[in-house]
């Protein structure tokens, strides 16, 4: 099983235990400008289907524009013990209240399992879209009479191919006004294959299909979890999907041409990481574009992933860290077209209630705030819904897997509720006796940062230590290190991290660690145990036992030493240095201090600064004080050529 396959798994059937010791207030991490996104809870947190006997969970909310109201939609975690039915749908009104009864979508009998309905709506109908264990995909088109639902026809196949669904992988549904028509999304495994794959079918807008299944994501990789948006100003569906490969999980970008199903362009990463999972999309139609969101992870810590994306599928700007603590196996978002703002809804690691941050056009986050008050032990999976009439959203979630609860949003930049931030925070107070420490907001009884430290301090035990935050069994690295000691007994040496088996440490002139026990730091280079050191005019190791360093050179052990006129090495054993210049063995060392360069051979004398050969020496006659004549030095040399050695 692949990294992202155990962690789909594991994330679907069990949630992490909250760390609140450690995270606690920590969603408060990211600040925004003094004209913070706000929000405020209208209403209390109510029951759209209460506890009925069955679980319930896979909730999901979709905006009536028509008749301004919201479907809200949920479905079943087994087939057994069922009392009322395994898809369920009801319409919440614009005041967030729930207006019918709750009606089944599905009818099927108990024996196939049913999974993750979502729902889009468009003037004249809504489509419902579940997967039906273990090939279909379905849907069931209704539309809103009197706050009752009213089906227009019973439920049909919309992929029924034989190939095996994802049922964590929930379908995805978005409509085209243009071509009258939704597009459906889901993930599914050919028998035999090794990894799943995103494809897509068209239906009408009265519920038939349209064309053949469209192949939107069939490459080597696992694909799945497919989001769906519809962009109003081209006509054109926007797709997201996690994408696995072998080292990272990434979001990916596909569009679709409504009434064709042709894809425009090709897929294009928009971020990633070794793990974001579960993405959605959402359409800015002021801004024409959009912004994806996911589940990330950092180290152990949970975090809220986004980035915006163009039409053209490229990013823009940054990876965004929207929610520190916040994300969950899934995940909701939608843009209000009113505030121009995203609102991101997500379980959080702070506690057991759903979450949420709103996210401006230019992708910067406002405050984490808590969206539901209901004093659950769980709650799963929010999704949410914007009106396009008012700025108002309605959030649902799984509460207990027992029932489903929904909680209304309002926009308000200028909410009393928050009071003024001192000068270092740049948003509001999230409630009373929370510290504005670093311009970040820590929660009562969280000790303050260490003023190095630029972000809020994790937990009251963690330790700030050259602008890192250090936990409590690390001891506080020293101050050459910049970084956080990597684990017990390391130390510090030179800027670097040594292990705790490393001895001794090096000295100051080298700036590196020690490669090993034994090594000494000599002119700044190591030297294995076995290396006596240099002298100190030689800039290199020793490059043997017994070499010395004469003139800022190694001699070998056989060499014997230069005199100081020589600045270099000794070529070989009995070269002397005479004048600053090194004779071999057979050479005589006679001259005089007047000549300054070594003598060219044996017998050469130097004669007033000047050699000259063998037999020479009684012929020079100076022509006048100084050196000797060239001319007349030229002419002795030509008669004597027999002598100087070639």
């Amino acid at each position: 099983m692949s990294k992202g396959q155990f962690l789909r798994v594991t994330a679907r059937r069990s949630r992490p235990r909250l760390i609140a010791a450690l995270l606690a207030g920590a969603a408060m991490l990211l600040a925004t400008s003094p004209g913070a996104l706000a929000q405020t809870r209208t209403g209390g947190t109510f029951l759209v289907e209460p506890f009925d006997g069955a679980t319930r969970l896979h909730p999901s909310a979709a905006y009536d524009a028509t008749n301004n109201a919201y479907l809200v939609t949920w479905g079943i975690a087994t087939p057994t013990a069922r009392t009322a039915p395994p898809i369920g749908a009801r319409f919440v009104s614009a005041d967030g209240a729930p207006l019918g009864v709750s009606v089944a979508v599905n009818t099927t009998g108990v024996s196939p399992q049913v999974d993750g309905p979502r729902a889009a709506c468009g003037p004249g109908a809504c489509l419902v879209v579940w997967i039906e264990e273990p090939c279909g995909v379905m849907g069931r088109l209704l539309r809103y009479n009197g706050g009752n639902i009213e089906f227009l026809a019973a439920q049909f196949v919309i992929s029924q191919n034989g190939q095996i669904k994802l049922p964590q992988a929930y379908p995805a549904v978005a409509y085209s006004p243009v071509a009258n028509e939704f597009l459906v999304s889901w993930s599914e495994q050919a028998s035999g294959a090794a990894l799943p794959e995103v494809k897509g079918q068209r239906v009408t807008g009265g519920g038939a299909l349209d064309g053949p299944e469209i192949a939107i994501g069939t490459s080597s990789y696992w694909e799945g979890f497919p989001s769906l948006t519809y962009n109003s100003a081209l006509n054109e569906y926007a797709i997201a999907y996690y994408l696995e490969t072998s080292n990272s999980g990434n979001v990916v970008m596909q569009r679709v041409q409504p009434g064709t199903g042709v894809l425009i362009g090709g897929r294009n990463t928009i971020y990633g990481s070794w793990f974001d999972q579960y993405p959605e999309i959402a359409y800015n139609s002021q801004r024409n574009q959009y912004l994806m969101i996911t589940w990330g992870v950092v180290g152990t810590n949970w975090m809220l992933h986004g980035r915006l994306a163009d039409i053209n599928e490229q990013p823009v700007g940054g990876v965004l860290s929207l929610a520190f603590g916040g994300g969950g196996p899934g995940l909701g978002l939608a843009y209000s077209p009113v505030t121009n703002t995203y609102l991101c809804v997500y379980q959080s690691q702070t506690n057991d209630e759903v979450w949420g941050v709103m996210v401006s056009a230019d992708g910067v986050p406002g405050i984490q705030f808590q969206v539901t008050v209901s004093g659950t032990k769980l709650a799963s999976e929010p999704k949410t819904a914007a009106s396009s009439v008012s700025a108002r959203w309605l959030t649902v979630a799984s509460e207990r897997y027992l029932q489903i609860m929904g909680q209304l949003l309002d926009y308000d930049p200028n909410s009393p509720l928050q009071p003024p931030p001192p000068a270092a925070c740049t948003t509001t107070q999230p409630g009373p006796d929370w510290t504005c420490v670093n311009g970040n907001w820590l929660p009562p009884g969280t000790a303050p940062s260490g003023s190095s430290c630029t972000t809020v301090q994790p937990a009251p035990d963690w330790v700030c230590s050259n602008g890192n935050w250090v936990p409590p069994s690390t001891p506080p690295p020293v101050s050459s290190c910049t970084t956080p000691q990597p684990g017990t007994g390391w130390t510090c040496v030179n800027g670097n991290w040594l292990p705790p088996s490393t001895t001794p440490p090096p000295v100051s002139s080298c700036t590196t660690p020690q490669p090993g026990a034994g090594w000494t730091c000599v002119n700044g280079n190591w030297l294995p145990p076995s290396a006596p050191p240099p002298a100190s005019n030689c800039t290199t190791p020793q490059p043997g036992t017994g070499w010395t360093c004469v003139n800022g050179g190694w001699l070998p052990p056989s060499a014997p030493p230069p005199t100081s006129s020589c600045t270099t090495p000794q070529p070989g054993t009995g070269w002397t240095c005479v004048n600053g210049g090194w004779l071999p063995p057979s050479t005589s060392s006679s001259g005089t201090a007047s000549c300054t360069t070594p003598q060219p051979g044996t017998g050469w004398t130097c004669v007033n600064g000047g050699w000259l050969p063998p037999g020479m020496a009684t012929l020079a006659v100076r022509p006048g004080p100084g050196s000797i004549s060239r001319e007349w030095l030229a002419a002795v040399v030509e008669r004597r050529r027999d002598l100087i050695p070639t």
